[in-house]
């Protein structure tokens, strides 16, 4: 068996962190290293102290190829190479070299911080807290004097408290690593490129982001000196909030509560709580973000998170998230145009052209391709909604499909308003949704129905998709099944149940397993009564804490499909690299590159579309473009 390396280091900077990312806080000059505390399979931790000589003995390993493992092992990776390499003469750390805990807890829908992980597996092992509170402190300068000199914490009696915090890391570590599953290979060369894309990171034009940034400053200066104006100095500025409260006479003018003023306020009054609306919108904060975290290179480093989504193994954003960039009002000629001309035109024109920052380096272009409509294929593969894939199949428009069997026409009848039904119904509906998710969805493309329609769509929807509907409810019995029966393997489809070691897996067709951790049946309160639910333990979205979740026939259907859809784009994505083009972006379900010297967007989207031996039967498609800035 092949000897393991495990280690944690403990470092300070002055640099923020979160806000600015790990390659920036791991490059700058007041980043340092505290201690490195390491073990070697399952010998007693050991500490490294800044000041000694790199231990022989991981020197030795290192220089020979040996396994690294860390929990969140792009940090170590990051601190390894910046700080250890280049100031302290230690080996160069490889990314293959590498093997992360906090990857592989994820990949058991675990949650992604080592203490909660720790407390989902029940374990009696835990993270220090208190000298997790004196990491915190010592991490930061104790004191910045007047002429800029950085003091830090450096008395004995704090630094043993750390480095038994650092070794304690390491110990909670290794249980948490006992009670999980490496990555399989497949998944080891996936987490692997990511490191690679991470490290590469996204070009952004800084030009163009610190443009625009002075452009909102000016705006909201010539905003404020407008409020000022109309109400002769009464309202200081649009920040001034005690002040338009008197001048408005409203109680609150609270953003959630601007539109309703609009709607009643007349005179100076109205111009404003217009101006306070406006003001609102020239928020700066994704182009700071954009500035905080890119680096000298003009490249965005480390924003893409591995098994950023745990239940179904999906990448997450962190700092500047374009997943989350509004989509813009004009058209891409617009936005450039804006961009190079250094003028936003609008309010509206800053976030319009946000997704425009992120932009090749001159000389080159970018080169994107996305899946089409790939959860709308995905679930009526794995349910076997044969109707729908030849819709796929045959070119057809899906939504007027779904809208042929909710209002009973045939298809070229289909007019334009009962396909934008159609569209509601296929994306509300297709999880188990009824009628408050075909209301919510419907609100968000303009759609208004009464009560009993929107019963009937969801009715007739449900009828038309027979097979989605039956695959939702024989999800749920398998899984309910394979926990009455431990170790048995219980099959639904193309997805394989499975209750051992007292979790909850499920089988993809690519081979991946997803888990539920420390699953159990038991009477769940559901919106019709009291049955038998499926519950299990992770961490809550919204609250952030560890506890009891629980889960049903179409949220296994939703989890599998995207489950489904991230394994095709890992894939896709290691054949892109392969074929020479240097990803260095994905965004929800496309994937974005520096189109090298020969490439071509139809070799691009063919690797795209390339289906996996194990998806056999499923229309896959790609569409994309070629270009300097990014763009949808």
């Amino acid at each position: 068996m092949t000897e393991v390396l495990r280690g944690d280091f403990e470092t300070r900077s002055g640099v923020d962190l979160p806000k600015r990312g790990v390659h920036i806080y791991a490059s700058d000059p007041s980043t340092d290293v505290w201690c490195f505390a390491y073990s070697f399979d399952d010998e007693p931790v050991d500490i490294w102290v800044k000041g000694e000589d790199i231990p022989d003995r991981v020197r030795n390993h290192i220089e020979g190829g040996g396994i690294f493992k860390a929990w969140n092992a792009s940090f170590e990776l990051a601190i390894w190479n910046y700080i250890m390499v280049t100031r302290y003469g230690w080996p160069v750390l490889k990314i293959e070299q590498c093997r992360c805990s906090m990857a592989a807890a994820g990949a058991m829908s675990l949650p992604l911080g080592l203490d909660k992980a720790a407390k989902a597996l029940s374990l009696d092992i835990k993270k220090d807290a208190v000298g997790y509170k004196l990491m915190l402190r010592m991490s930061r300068p104790r004191k910045v004097t007047d002429v800029g000199e950085v003091i830090w914490w450096t008395d004995p009696e704090r630094l043993k408290r750390l480095y038994y915090y650092c070794k304690q890391d390491v110990e909670v570590e290794r249980s948490v690593d006992k009670k999980t599953r490496a990555l399989k290979d497949s998944e080891q060369e996936i987490w692997e490129l990511d490191q690679k894309i991470n490290n590469r990171g996204v070009p952004v034009d800084m030009d163009s982001v610190v443009a625009a940034i002075r452009w909102c400053a000016k705006e909201r200066d010539r905003l404020n000196d407008k409020m000022f104006e109309i109400t002769e100095g009464r309202v200081r500025g649009c920040e001034d909030i005690i002040g338009l409260r008197k001048f408005s006479g409203f109680n609150s003018v609270a953003k959630s509560e601007i539109d309703k003023h609009i709607a009643t306020a007349e005179g100076d009054i109205l111009e404003a709580i217009q101006l306070r609306r406006d003001y609102a919108k020239t928020s700066t904060k994704k182009l700071e973000a954009f500035e905080r975290g890119t680096m000298p290179d003009d490249r965005m480093k480390g924003i893409f998170q591995f098994y950023g989504a745990p239940s179904t193994g999906r990448w997450a954003g962190r700092r500047v998230q374009p997943q989350n960039f509004p989509r813009p009002t004009c058209s891409q000629e617009e936005i450039e145009r804006r961009i190079e001309e250094r003028d936003m035109g609008s309010l509206q024109g800053v976030a319009d052209c946000l997704r425009g920052m992120i932009a090749a380096p001159k000389g080159q272009e970018l080169i994107c391709a996305d899946f089409s409509s790939i959860e709308a294929r995905v679930l009526p593969w794995m349910a076997g909604q044969e109707d729908v894939l030849e819709v796929f199949k045959n070119g057809g428009d899906l939504y007027k499909h779904a809208a042929t069997g909710i209002y009973n026409v045939d298809y070229d009848n289909v007019t334009k308003d009962q396909r934008q039904i159609g569209k509601v119904a296929v994306l509300a509906l297709g999880y188990g949704g009824s009628k408050g998710a075909f209301n919510s969805m419907a609100e968000g493309y303009g759609v208004e129905m009464n009560a009993k329609q929107v019963e009937g769509i969801v009715s007739s929807y449900r009828q038309a998709n027979d097979k989605i509907v039956a695959w939702w409810f024989a999800l749920e019995r398998g899984a309910i099944k394979a926990m009455r029966h431990k170790g048995k393997k219980i099959n639904v489809g193309q997805t394989v149940f499975r209750h051992t070691k007292g979790h909850l897996w499920l089988k993809l067709p690519s081979g991946r397993l997803m888990c539920f951790p420390r699953a159990r049946v038991e009477n769940v309160t559901k919106p019709w009564g009291t049955s038998l639910g499926i519950i299990y333990v992770g961490e809550n979205n919204y609250s952030r804490k560890v506890e009891k979740l629980n889960t049903y026939g179409g949220k296994l259907a939703e989890n599998i499909v995207q489950a489904i859809a991230r394994d095709l784009l890992a894939e896709a994505m290691l054949r892109i690299e392969a074929a020479g083009y240097e990803i260095c972006a994905h965004i929800h379900d496309e994937v974005v590159a520096i189109k090298p010297e020969g490439g071509s967007l139809k070799e691009f989207e063919t690797l795209m579309a390339e289906q996996p031996v194990w998806a056999k039967g499923l229309p896959l498609g790609a569409e994309g473009w070629v270009g300097r800035r990014y763009r949808k």
